[in-house]
């Protein structure tokens, strides 16, 4: 499905979106496509960006590229583009939390990772709650999570 805008409003970006998260596989192609139209000089939206954890939560068969394009993204318009930049408040990790929870997958999971390691300043919950969400889908990975900086626990 190679769907490039051809329409530059948010509405339809995410139709688009959302009819890649309805498609049986999404191709190299049509990720160099999304990635098309989520570039340039606009911000994302709110609505944006739930359709892509919405596209991550599928069960559409992503090409090797996806989770990294879906993490750069994410994290861009959560830490980035959200004022303050660089600060995660309290509702900014709720909502990431709901998203997580709904997609429920390893990329989702990366994704707050990769927020918290990005950013200035989170709140301590959320990164609680990241680490409880890594214990209890990867049993096993407490010990990597208990471990400093030098490997140590």
């Amino acid at each position: 499905m190679s769907a490039v805008a051809t329409k530059n409003d948010a509405g339809s970006q995410h139709a688009i979106i959302t009819a890649f998260a309805e498609s049986p596989v999404l191709r190299p192609s049509d990720l160099t496509d999304l990635q098309k139209i989520l570039s340039g000089d606009r911000c994302l939206t709110r609505e944006e960006a739930e359709a892509l954890f919405g596209l991550e939560g599928s069960p559409t068969r992503k090409c090797p590229g996806w989770v990294a394009v879906f993490n750069e993204v994410l994290c861009d318009y959560v830490v980035w583009q959200t004022r303050p930049t660089g600060v995660i408040d309290a509702g900014q990790a709720a909502w990431l939390l709901e998203q997580d929870d709904a997609a429920r997958t390893l990329g989702s999971l990366a994704l707050l990772v990769h927020i918290i390691a990005e950013a200035h300043s989170v709140p301590a919950t959320f990164i609680h709650a990241v680490r409880k969400r890594a214990v209890s889908r990867w049993p096993g990975c407490e010990g990597a999570l208990a471990m400093d900086g030098d490997g140590a626990a």
